[in-house]
């Protein structure tokens, strides 16, 4: 994601990796060089221009980087899916809950619960069969 294009309290979605779901979080500083985040956990993320986060925050978040003393703490760092960087990802619908390209949108109406937008879920319970 070009950070460019991005503007103080604009609401923004951060991952990692396809394994985590990731976190929301709100843009609160705009600099030529990227943009701070505030996550809705309170941590606050900086990104560069390309929307990801910056080594030395993801140094101090994790604890160790890449050394050459630690063959172990190079490769989880090169590696390991839960400690890859951050980074924004391009939802068009974030910010616009009503546009058409919001997946929960684009579900039938039956489908849909009238409060969010959330799927309705009903279960069928088996009939109990009396002897």
């Amino acid at each position: 994601m070009d950070t460019k294009t991005l503007v103080v309290g604009q609401k923004v979605h951060m991952v990692t990796c396809e394994c985590y779901a990731g976190k929301d979080g709100t843009v609160v500083k705009v600099t030529p060089s990227g943009v701070e985040v505030r996550a809705i956990d309170g941590g606050l993320y900086r990104f560069d221009n390309k929307g990801y986060e910056l080594d030395a925050d993801r140094r101090e978040r994790l604890g160790f980087g890449p050394s050459p003393e630690s063959k172990f703490d190079t490769v989880l760092w090169q590696s390991a899916p839960e400690f890859q960087p951050w980074h924004l990802v391009d939802i068009p619908w974030r910010n616009n809950p009503e546009s058409s390209q919001n997946p929960a949108r684009q579900r039938p109406s039956s489908a849909v619960d009238a409060v969010g937008g959330r799927p309705r879920v009903t279960l069928d319970h088996p009939k109990s069969v009396e002897d």
